[in-house]
């Protein structure tokens, strides 16, 4: 069977990607202000809330061999994030949790259509 070369190869450079990610989630989660990010749309904090644990879930998918495990620890995260918000002059919110939640599920989803995808392409037989 030919191994086909995806980014999934670079562990250094997701591992990396992923560390980068983080910080930069926790700068905006903890020193930005929401009133920084004011938008006429309703809730469009929760959008930006599961666009970014979309990303931020799946490349960690990409580094990690226990995907379960990997899954539980973004949502540990999100919501360990919360409780601490109010330490930095930010709201805990439920809804920013469930945003944050659903990004993480749309990972797993996108990581399984990825997958299935890859799956069919190796094993096409003409």
């Amino acid at each position: 069977m030919k191994k086909i070369k995806t980014l999934r190869n670079y562990k250094t450079v997701w591992i990396l990607f992923c560390l980068i990610q983080t910080v930069l989630i926790l700068y905006g989660c903890l020193v930005l202000q929401s009133n920084d990010l004011k938008s006429p749309i309703f809730n469009f904090d929760k959008i930006i809330h599961s666009s970014i644990y979309i990303i931020f879930s799946w490349s960690w998918l990409q580094v990690t061999r226990n995907k379960k495990l990997t899954l539980f620890l973004v949502i540990i995260f999100s919501i360990l994030i919360e409780f601490i918000q109010p330490y930095f002059n930010r709201s805990f919110e439920l809804l920013d949790i469930l945003a944050n939640s659903i990004g993480v599920m749309l990972a797993i989803l996108l990581n399984l259509k990825l997958k299935l995808e890859n799956f069919f392409k190796l094993n096409r037989t003409f």
